[in-house]
């Protein structure tokens, strides 16, 4: 593979040198493949007499660094270096100069990467890796911002992680068949969807990954990886590893080992966005329990439509509003940009700033309480109620259709000090200490423009997602059974249409109640009166007219009596979607 890197690095270097541009956009869509197909297993080479934090004799940075992630000390060299130029600018004496340097500096990698020998977990680590790397810079567009090729870097990644796979397929079906043959599955099924994007007539053999193919495909495309890095595999008990909670290791990670010459250092994967994990190297002690990947994480930016609505529910959440105490436009909007940058970085696990700057008198950007946690699968919602489409704004022409405070409801005793807000915040994931710090650094950022109003803080999920058992209700009943899964649904019901505003669309409404249980009268109640309420069996959690969980309500069906069997005021029949117009 790295001989083929070199081979094909050489090819394109030769096409830059010969000043025929498309040629050399060919030979660059020929070569990106091959380093992205490795790069989580020979990334961090460093050269001789260069240090861990000099990117002077970093290989990786010196082959496939973005500019997004540009070191000012060092500049912009290697593989996106070419790209911006043949895509933009053309050929310049510049483009040769850094054509040739990456064939050298793959050369060097090559070399130094020929005498390694590679262990199980290592191959497990590495496949996680390619996947994440989709997760964080393909699907978003990051990775090929000039030249749109990044299906082809998609395709490439999930190649080398299927290799990986492929080698450890053999061990892995002796620890767990099950777990083995969905993995595989998961991988037949992401790459049936990449054939779709095949087309021969670009470079590369794949679509142009462009802004409407991703505003169009993005969220798609990230879930066929989550199902390769989530899956729910099986195994026997044993204590779970510091970062996967009721699971086991199958492979355990190992620290990276040196560099035959030269020396190499911790993945850049893992250096910037925390503690990775995927799937195939986990197995669930037994079949009622379930993977808590406290390494997951979502993007933020380039989605269809905001993380915390669709996504697979985590089990704490942190939820604030707050009142804005300016009338100027202009800050409401530097806020709202600064909370997107600063969402952006928590849910990749990193921090929104310094938690120790270098000035002493200086006060810390970022609280610090979750400095050393995983990004524990966070999603951070943002709401705007009605208030900021009043007069203060000029944004009355703007409002969501449906948009309005919210009305008493039968039964109800809403106390204003804890009701509205102009703005609001979700937190979500499966570490309380991630979703509380996420608000918290949030809540700071918005003064003096806003101030917080109210705050409830939950724990357990309210329905569950793929790969996820139902979870139970403080009543001890199974609940969101019939919560809605598919894509479709959350079309007709959740994604806001085209009779919104423009900026609206493929958003949607929340609505936040705080609803009062009376657990001890609930706990002196008999049984067969709990299950009337719910119109379900208790542990099973099926409707009083079938057998199994999942089983469909038949709502008509009678008793001996005469009697519907499911009361027409139970909570199932009352939450229906054929009592309710959908």
């Amino acid at each position: 593979m790295l001989s083929d890197m070199t081979t094909a690095v050489a090819a394109l270097q030769k096409a830059v040198d010969s000043g025929d541009v498309d040629a050399a956009k060919a030979a660059y869509a020929l070569a990106r493949p091959f380093y992205e197909k490795v790069e989580s297993d020979v990334d961090g080479f460093l050269l001789p007499g260069t240090g861990p934090t000099d990117n002077t004799g970093n290989l990786d940075y010196l082959i496939d660094m973005r500019a997004s992630n540009l070191d000012p000390a060092v500049g912009w060299h290697g593989f996106h270096a070419v790209e911006r130029d043949l895509w933009t600018t053309g050929i310049t004496a510049n483009t040769r100069a850094q054509a040739a340097e990456l064939t050298a500096n793959v050369t060097k990698l090559a070399a130094l990467a020929k005498g390694l020998t590679y262990k199980p977990e290592d191959l497990a680590n590495g496949a996680a890796d390619l996947l994440d790397e989709v997760q964080a810079n393909k699907i978003t567009g990051e990775e090929e911002l000039y030249s749109h090729l990044d299906i082809v870097d998609f395709a490439a990644n999930v190649e080398g992680a299927q290799q990986a796979f492929a080698y450890l397929r053999p061990g892995l079906t002796k620890i767990d068949a099950g777990l083995t043959k969905q993995v595989a599955a998961q991988f037949d099924k992401v790459n049936a969807a990449l054939d779709a994007y095949r087309d021969p007539g670009q470079a590369g053999g794949y679509k142009v990954y462009d802004a409407a193919t991703r505003a169009a495909d993005a969220g798609q495309l990230s879930r066929l990886v989550q199902s390769l890095q989530t899956p729910s595999p099986r195994s026997p008990r044993r204590s779970p590893p510091r970062d996967v909670e009721r699971s086991r290791p199958v492979l355990r990670p190992v620290p990276p080992r040196a560099a035959p010459r030269g020396g190499r250092r911790r993945s850049r994967r893992r250096r910037r966005g925390g503690r990775r994990g995927m799937a195939i190297a986990n197995a669930v002690q037994n079949h009622d329990e379930e993977v808590i990947d406290l390494t997951r994480s979502f993007p933020f930016y380039d989605q269809a439509h905001q993380a915390g609505i669709q996504t697979p529910p985590q089990r704490y959440t942190v939820f604030m509003t707050f009142d804005l105490a300016s009338d100027a436009r202009q800050d409401l909007q530097v806020l709202l940009a600064r909370w997107s940058g600063a969402i952006a970085q928590v849910m990749a696990g990193r921090t929104v700033g310094a938690v120790e700057p270098a000035r002493p008198d200086a006060v810390a950007p970022d609280t610090g309480e979750a400095l050393d946690l995983a990004p524990a699968g966070l999603t951070v919602t943002v709401g705007l109620g009605p208030g900021v489409f009043d007069e203060r704004f000029g944004l009355g022409d703007r409002r969501p259709r449906h948009l309005r405070p919210l009305p008493d409801l039968p039964s109800d005793r809403l106390q204003s000090g804890i009701s509205g807000g102009d703005l609001s915040v979700q937190a979500c994931a499966d570490d309380p200490q991630v979703a509380y710090h996420a608000v918290r650094d949030l809540a700071r950022m918005a003064q003096p423009t806003a101030s917080t109003r109210w705050t409830v803080l939950g724990f357990g999920r309210a329905s569950a997602g793929t790969g996820q058992k139902t979870p139970r209700n403080l009543l001890g009943f199974k609940d969101g059974t019939r919560n809605i899964t598919d894509d479709p649904d959350f079309e007709r019901f959740v994604w806001a249409r085209d009779d919104e505003p423009g900026w609206a669309r493929g958003g949607s409404y929340q609505v936040v109640r705080k609803i009062q249980m009376n657990i001890e009268n609930w706990d002196s109640d008999e049984i067969r009166d709990q299950q009337r309420v719910f119109g379900r069996g208790k542990v099973e959690g099926q409707p009083l007219t079938g057998h199994a969980e999942h089983d469909t309500p038949d709502f008509g069906k009678k008793d001996a009596a005469g009697e519907l069997v499911i009361s027409d005021t139970s909570h199932v029949a009352l939450a229906a979607h054929e009592n309710n117009g959908g």
